[in-house]
């Protein structure tokens, strides 16, 4: 659940979350690494961890890095 204190809103469509991975792509660009701020459920973090060599992810809330922990094992050690 979203908690107002920290702000949140989750992003819920499979289809944008997989635009917006695709767009970092476009143009050529390559990127090595990658820094998501506020990844919350992960929507968007699959499709950034399927493109990505190295993804680092910041989360303030503690029940989300919780919660990204078990279901992202590949992000252990990157939040």
């Amino acid at each position: 659940r979203a908690k107002k204190s920290y702000g949140q809103h989750f992003l819920n469509s499979e289809r944008i979350a997989q635009r917006i991975a695709d767009s970092l792509q476009q143009g050529g660009t390559a990127y090595q690494r990658l820094l998501e701020v506020g990844p919350g459920q992960g929507m968007l973090t699959k499709y950034l961890l399927e493109r990505q060599e190295e993804l680092i992810v910041v989360e303030a809330d503690h029940d989300m890095v919780l919660f990204l922990n078990k279901y992202f094992e590949e992000l252990q050690g990157h939040i």
